[in-house]
């Protein structure tokens, strides 16, 4: 295993200003309805800056927001287009535990098992 690092894939997606998050994209059911979220725990990202610069500036309505076109709603001024690189560093593995260790980390009962 090397310490060299690849980029994988890169695109593109919004930064909220104030709070230095990448914005995220939150999906509503049924309707499916995309809207950028700040608190979110998916990123959303697009693979053309294009996109990401119009979605800055514009929204789109719920019944029609999808992940290229999201509701936004965010000012323009509030957000910065930014360049997402997503790379991967291969590392060796944790050495398998016993089965007496994953019991304790599984039932989070250390030194005795499972209860």
């Amino acid at each position: 295993m090397g310490d060299s690092m690849s980029c994988l894939k890169f695109g593109y997606g919004l930064l909220h200003k104030k709070s230095s998050t990448l914005l995220g994209v939150e999906i509503s059911y049924p309707a499916y309805c995309h809207t950028l979220e700040y608190n979110s725990e998916t990123i959303w990202i697009v693979e053309r800056r294009i996109i990401a610069s119009y979605v800055r500036s514009n929204t789109t309505e719920g019944y029609n927001a999808t992940h290229n076109c999201p509701v936004n709603p965010f000012k323009p001024e509030q957000l910065e287009v930014v360049r997402i690189d997503i790379s991967a560093q291969a590392v060796e593995p944790d050495p398998l535990p016993t089965l007496q260790e994953y019991l304790e980390l599984k039932f989070n009962t250390p030194g005795r098992g499972p209860v």
